[in-house]
């Protein structure tokens, strides 16, 4: 198990939802420097560099404004190590006219390599209704967007910008045969050593209350196709199928998706949590070419805890690790209940078994919540995750959030 570096507070002006949404990428790290960002409150994109030779962080750097506290950064990197950013809006509803074109990302490309200065300086606009994207850039030299956006109710889109050309036009990969009404998505795009592009999202309904499960389809040809996992080719947007899913809790549960990534071997692995029900189940699994392997990690948590959100990643040399906020088994399961509390669990025999610790000091006051760590790209592999986390209250108001850092060595 990797050792815990001391917790270092990025910033005490972060968003109640600073370092939301785990199911994005917000560290990378490149030739002995770390990049974080995260959203300070209300909306305002925020990053730091932390330098591995004189181990300390720099200051902070403004990037840009989002709409509101789900403004929600995605970082990558290119072959040539500049750093890529989206960030932007929650609602595609117009509902804040004055501060952003409705329904678009900001995209950002750094002038210098490895380095955060100026970023958002060349910001261009892509998305389609869009919110909650995750950003990756290919081996082919392509920027790759996944979002919730569309039409209601909204499915999962994907979008790519081959090198040196405009945007393209938004695709739908996966959506829901419902009336027009509110939807979820959680999506996440990882890439195997090969190339091959895997997408994952889950199949929340506000009209139904709950998620239908989580899917995952895959692409070899950057994105202009896409088939299942035995290789055949599907017609987009899927409606939720068993072929396309992934193990997950009871639909009953809500199973989200939290955590997407492949191994050396290409072997994509998948975390799936869930936001109702009492029981722990917390499942993370693994395509072996033929079928799913699963393990219950719950078990590996305290006995009194029950998880309500998470991220994963794997690194180079195929250590799992994952992190997770949970609750107290006496509270009400929510996933900003205040008892919550961030567990790091870590694996160096392929899952079998899992150690973990608490990451956060506890503070029965106000949940320690929001988890993400750092996720490989084709030119930002993770030899050694960062995590970050939220310690603060849940508020649509403006507030004064903790946002920490913590680094695995």
């Amino acid at each position: 198990m990797g050792q815990l570096g001391k917790p270092f507070l990025l910033s005490s002006q972060g968003s109640d939802r600073a370092t939301a949404y785990g199911f994005s990428n917000k560290c990378v790290t490149i030739a002995g420097k770390t990049h974080v960002v995260w959203t300070d409150a209300p909306a305002q994109t925020r990053g730091r560099t932390f330098d591995h030779a004189t181990r300390q962080w720099g200051p902070t750097i403004s990037i840009g404004d989002g709409a509101d506290n789900h403004n929600h950064p995605s970082l990558t990197v290119d072959a040539a190590q500049r750093l890529h950013l989206t960030f932007g809006p929650h609602g595609p509803w117009g509902i804040y006219p004055d501060r952003w074109p409705c329904g678009t990302f900001k995209h950002c490309t750094a002038t210098e390599p490895n380095s955060l200065d100026a970023i958002g300086r060349n910001a261009v606009v892509v998305g389609y209704n869009a919110t909650y994207g995750y950003l990756l850039h290919t081996y082919s030299g392509m920027d790759c967007l996944v979002y919730r956006g569309g039409e209601k109710p909204h499915p999962l889109m994907f979008q790519r910008q081959r090198p040196g050309k405009a945007w393209e036009s938004a695709r739908p990969l996966m959506a829901q045969d419902i009336d027009p009404g509110y939807t979820h998505l959680g999506p996440i795009i990882t890439s195997d050593h090969q190339g091959t592009l895997y997408v994952s999202g889950h199949f929340y309904s506000e009209q139904r209350g709950y998620s239908l499960g989580v899917a995952l389809l895959k692409s070899v040809d950057d994105g202009k196709t896409w088939a299942d996992l035995s290789g055949a080719t599907v017609d987009t947007p899927i409606l939720y199928e068993s072929r396309f899913a992934v193990p997950h809790p009871p639909a009953e549960d809500d199973p989200r998706n939290w955590g997407l990534v492949c191994d050396s071997r290409g072997r994509p692995w998948i975390l799936t949590g869930k936001q109702k029900g009492n029981d722990r189940y917390l499942p993370l699994s693994h395509w072996t070419g033929k079928a799913w392997e699963t393990v219950d990690l719950s078990r590996f948590l305290p006995a009194d805890r029950v998880p309500t959100d998470g991220s994963m990643t794997i690194d180079t040399a195929d250590r799992i690790h994952v992190v997770i906020a949970a609750s107290t088994a006496a509270s009400s399961h929510t996933w900003r209940d205040p008892s919550t509390e961030v567990f790091y669990l870590a694996s160096t025999d392929e899952g079998r078994q899992f150690a973990c610790q608490q990451i956060s000091t506890t503070d029965s006051a106000a949940p320690s919540w929001l988890p993400a760590i750092s996720r490989p790209g084709p030119f930002h592999p993770v030899h050694s995750p960062t995590i970050l986390f939220t310690h603060g209250p849940f508020s649509e108001e403006k507030v004064d959030s903790e946002v920490w850092a913590v680094s695995v060595e």
